[in-house]
């Protein structure tokens, strides 16, 4: 990101040649409705450049990449949410196509049920998988979609999705508030 002498920020970001269209949208509204709600200017070029105040920018590029990895608009605009986090991970070159049908499933259903079960959105755009949701909720389906890309039967992602989830919620409700306050001066 670069920083001119007005205090405006300035960050380029590439995005597929296809997605454009999208990040555009019907006559330009998806593209404006960004601008409007980060307040920023974005120009679409070889490379989308977005300018504004910093934390705008670090916001409508969060956006955009959403956007580039395959999300619709409506989903990569949840974004706008502090509490809501992009996360993309590349997959791997070997496999790539069996990692892809295993993340997605029998006409969508692996991908559904991980979304269902975190809260969260994915997209599998060419090379990527991304996530988008509550900070909590990303960790959970990264750590699910580590072990489908790792090789392992889906039921034991689906099953570390369950677990992670219980011991979460167990902490909550069994501990009083001495245990908790001892384990955080640990």
């Amino acid at each position: 990101m670069r920083m001119d002498s007005d205090n405006y920020a300035e960050k380029d970001i590439k995005i597929p040649e296809e997605r454009k269209a999208v990040l555009i949208g019907r006559a330009g509204t998806t593209k404006n409705e960004i601008e409007a709600k980060t307040r920023t200017r974005i120009n679409i070029g070889d490379a989308i450049v977005i300018r504004g105040d910093p934390l705008d920018v670090m916001v409508a590029a969060q956006i955009i990449s959403a956007i580039g990895r395959g999300f619709p608009p409506m989903a990569a605009l949840k974004l706008l949410d502090e509490t809501q986090t992009l996360h993309i991970m590349n997959l791997p070159e070997k496999g790539l196509e069996r990692v892809r049908a295993r993340i997605i499933g029998t006409r969508g259903k692996a991908r559904r049920r991980i979304e269902r079960e975190t809260k969260t959105r994915l997209s599998v755009y060419g090379k990527t998988v991304s996530v988008i949701g509550g900070h909590e909720r990303v960790e959970l389906a990264v750590k699910a979609l580590d072990k489908l890309i790792s090789g392992a039967p889906h039921k034991n992602a689906y099953r570390a999705i369950k677990k992670i989830k219980s011991d979460d919620h167990g902490k909550d409700s069994t501990r009083n508030g001495s245990d908790a306050e001892r384990d955080i001066n640990k």
